[in-house]
């Protein structure tokens, strides 16, 4: 547990440096750029986070723990899906136009150019992340996701980008994975066919769920642009981000040190339970000090900071809090189940939140004004979350486990 949170505390740390200037430069950003544009950014966001997920097809839950002879193939193809999904996304925005959700994207081939690099750039920074853990570098990973909030916040106050490019270039930190495909290749090297072919159940038995997850999270994102318009996306997506950041830094670096460092224990329900009740238990004191500090002093804190175009009713705050806060304290246990091959519940319950997602949430914009749509958004969030924390406890007290054991974490 004490490795865990160290490796932990290195990542987040370099996240909160990178947050921590975004955090920084937001009264002057808020004050430079309208709702509007926060939330043409929030729907740019959700590709990204798309691509991030799908881009490398999963490959790169397989590269902290394959043996050293696959990692440039799975690289090579992680990085090859991208480039394909990345030009698909392009040609599609292209030939759609400046239609519907689209039109807040720049005309023609900058629209396209935009998107193209929102779907590659994401997927390489998971990538090299995947690498950088693998390596056990959290100093390096720690500098990887620092370099994102620097770079968006360096680029959006020059203004010349704008908010939309300002996004899309700050994962560029990603492209550093290309240097594992070009290095020379060893002689025990895999190739990326053969690599994809020994590794085929990520994306196979990962990759729908994966999808599932983002869609079903973005939801909110689209029904929010669809009834109450960009302007108010924008309002929702500026306070989770100032609300959030703190938490979710720590939930983000949690899963991912989670993913390499419960796979010895995966023959282990006894031990995997234990180390997930600790995790558990300290994002959980963690989300209460943050929801006691939103509803205290969340309304003036948020005034002073954004301004007067922006919405910081304490309700409204206390109701995306919420949904934060819930989702922070089970994500980081979600990767427990791929540690336990129960592909079978976390896809049960992916689809599940998604199909209620875009059905109840798509009914509740249609009754609601905007606040009661944040409240019952929340009360979504912590229904759905406390079943997949029923799901995951479940797991990993279960002695099935049904692919065979996990693999072993092999250094390089």
């Amino acid at each position: 547990m004490s490795g865990i949170l160290r490796w932990a505390g290195s990542i987040a740390a370099g996240t909160a440096v990178g947050q921590g200037i975004v955090m920084l430069a937001t009264p002057w950003l808020a004050r430079v750029y309208t709702p509007a544009d926060f939330g043409g950014l929030a729907l740019v966001s959700t590709v990204s986070n798309l691509a991030a997920t799908a881009g490398p097809l999963r490959f790169d839950l397989a590269v902290p723990t394959v043996p050293a002879s696959e990692v440039r193939g799975l690289v090579a193809a992680s990085l090859g899906a991208a480039a394909v999904l990345a030009a698909a996304a392009g040609i599609v925005v292209l030939a759609a136009g400046r239609t519907g959700r689209l039109a807040a994207l720049p005309p023609g081939v900058a629209g396209a150019a935009l998107v193209a690099g929102g779907v590659f750039l994401p997927a390489a920074y998971q990538a090299a992340a995947a690498l950088l853990l693998r390596r056990r570098s959290p100093a390096g990973l720690g500098f990887v996701r620092g370099s994102q909030g620097v770079l968006f916040t360096a680029l959006a106050a020059t203004r010349a980008a704008g908010l939309l490019w300002a996004h899309v270039l700050s994962w560029a930190a990603g492209l550093v994975a290309l240097r594992e495909v070009a290095r020379r290749r060893r002689p025990d090297d895999v190739s990326a066919r053969e690599a994809v072919r020994r590794h085929w159940r990520y994306p196979a038995l990962s990759l729908p769920g994966a999808v599932l997850d983002v869609v079903g999270y973005s939801q909110v994102v689209w029904v929010i642009t669809a009834a109450y318009g960009a302007a108010a996306l924008g309002q929702y997506a500026q306070v989770q981000r100032l609300i959030a950041a703190p938490l979710m830094l720590v939930s983000a670096s949690l899963g991912q040190v989670l993913l390499r460092n419960s796979a010895p224990l995966a023959d282990d329900p006894t031990a995997l339970a234990a180390l997930a009740g600790r995790v558990f238990s300290r994002l959980c004191a963690a989300a209460a000090v943050l929801l006691a500090a939103v509803a205290v002093a969340g309304e003036p804190a948020l005034r002073l900071v954004l301004g007067g175009q922006w919405l910081v009713d304490g309700g409204f705050l206390f109701a995306v809090a919420l949904a934060v806060c819930v989702r922070a304290c089970v994500s980081p246990l979600s990767v427990l189940l791929l540690t336990r091959r129960r592909f079978d519940l976390a896809l049960g319950w992916q689809a599940a939140y998604c199909v209620s997602a875009a059905t109840m949430l798509r009914l509740a914009a249609g009754r609601l004004t905007f606040r009661e749509f944040c409240a019952a958004y929340a009360a979504h969030e912590v229904a759905f979350y406390a079943a997949y924390s029923a799901l995951i406890w479940y797991a990993l007290r279960s002695p099935r486990v049904p692919l065979g054991a996990a693999p072993a974490v092999t250094d390089p």
